[in-house]
């Protein structure tokens, strides 16, 4: 299932490393949000990033690692910066970047925050043309899953101050961001 989400743009502060050519070609493709969603929805141009997640196991003991994989892939032809931050592909999680819903209703991050300066270009992470970046985080350090039973899990990237903390420079696809895991005894 591919969807597109309303901004889509990670949590990371991602910026391409284009010319300005090129940088005015991937502003067409942004996934716009609010009152552009419906104009957004129907964009054909592709995107060139393609987010992903996938649960390590369906099905976890109470109190074990619940453990996801998180990738983003860039489909583009050229190099694009990312910025990891507050995104789950930093070791460890540091915001709130996924909804998760138990018996409908949302479960509290207990995570921490971390709050930084502005980024130096040493705090990117290039991602050359078909490279995938990817890291696995435990969602149980970062989010009350004390009950059994079922758990949605969605992507859902952070934004600051009304800014999406990944770039709208670049657009990304979201490709199997939604998934769910059962804790049992």
């Amino acid at each position: 299932m591919i969807k597109i989400l309303g901004l889509l743009l990670l949590s990371m502060g991602l910026g391409a490393c284009t010319s300005p050519e090129t940088a005015e070609a991937d502003k067409a493709r942004v996934i716009a949000s609010g009152d552009n969603q419906s104009e957004a929805a129907s964009m054909t141009l592709p995107a060139p990033l393609t987010a992903n997640l996938v649960a390590v196991s369906s099905a976890v003991k109470l109190g074990e690692p619940v453990l996801v994989k998180f990738s983003v892939t860039n489909r583009s032809q050229r190099k694009v910066r990312l910025l990891p931050w507050n995104t789950p592909l930093e070791s460890r999680l540091n915001g709130d970047v996924f909804t998760i819903m138990h018996n409908g209703a949302k479960v509290l991050f207990v995570g921490r925050k971390i709050r930084r300066p502005e980024p130096t270009d040493a705090d990117y992470v290039a991602l050359a043309p078909g490279e995938t970046l990817e890291n696995t985080v435990d969602l149980a350090q970062a989010y009350n899953l004390s009950a059994l039973g079922s758990y949605s899990i969605a992507y859902t990237p952070l934004v600051i101050a009304g800014v999406p903390t990944f770039s709208p420079d670049v657009a990304v696809e979201a490709s199997d961001t939604e998934l769910s895991i059962e804790l049992t005894e």
